[in-house]
């Protein structure tokens, strides 16, 4: 059987890159909001209730102003990114899912970028988007709206055959029923679109 694939263009438009940022920060990954939270907590009670003390009230300002500072330095970041214009034909790529793994390629990668499945440290998915992570910042990121529904379940049905579970973060703990999956031996049908991908490297 000829093997097949996922394929779809899709581009962050100027107000994902915020979203993706923050959540990036405090939705992967919620200790970090929790962190953040009980600093100013922590803070705010050492100014409060210790204000007289110079020790007290110097370490409840760091505590106070580390979380504010760090916010907004990664607002600072993301003007900056978003200063330069034309995000959305910045990102734009072409993505292809098969059995080999993800690969992208775009005006910035034209020889593109291929990443075996085994090397995808993550599969999360949010209201917006699917996002399949090669390190904590880098990765592919694919907005559902670029999908179609047939090519939502067949996207979802090689995540449920290649990633491990404790690597998948899905709305859907289980595989869409009606676009079948590898299991054990047996390779069964996925939808997906025409298309060759070439795996040149993998990371």
């Amino acid at each position: 059987m000829a093997k097949q694939e996922v394929c779809v263009r899709s581009a962050l438009h100027r107000g994902d890159y915020r979203k993706l940022t923050y959540w990036n920060m405090f939705g992967k990954d919620r200790r970090v909001g929790a962190l953040f939270g009980a600093m100013l907590l922590v803070g705010a009670a050492l100014l409060g209730c210790f204000f007289d003390n110079l020790s007290c009230r110097i370490l409840g300002i760091v505590f106070c102003a580390c979380p504010v500072l760090a916010i907004l330095i990664m607002e600072f970041q993301i003007l900056r990114v978003l200063r330069r214009g034309n995000l959305e034909a910045r990102t734009e790529a072409e993505y292809r899912l098969g059995p080999g793994g993800v690969a992208a390629s775009s005006a910035a990668l034209p020889d593109g970028l291929c990443c075996a499945w085994e090397k995808i440290g993550g599969v999360y998915e949010t209201r917006l988007f699917y996002l399949f992570f090669i390190n904590r910042v880098q990765m592919f990121t694919i907005r559902k709206t670029d999908l179609s529904p047939a090519e939502r379940r067949a996207l979802l049905s090689l995540v449920h055959a290649h990633v491990p579970k404790a690597a998948m973060h899905l709305r859907e703990a289980e595989a869409p029923r009606d676009c079948p999956v590898k299991t054990g031996r047996n390779m069964r049908r996925v939808l997906a679109c025409s298309g060759k991908m070439r795996y040149d490297k993998s990371i």
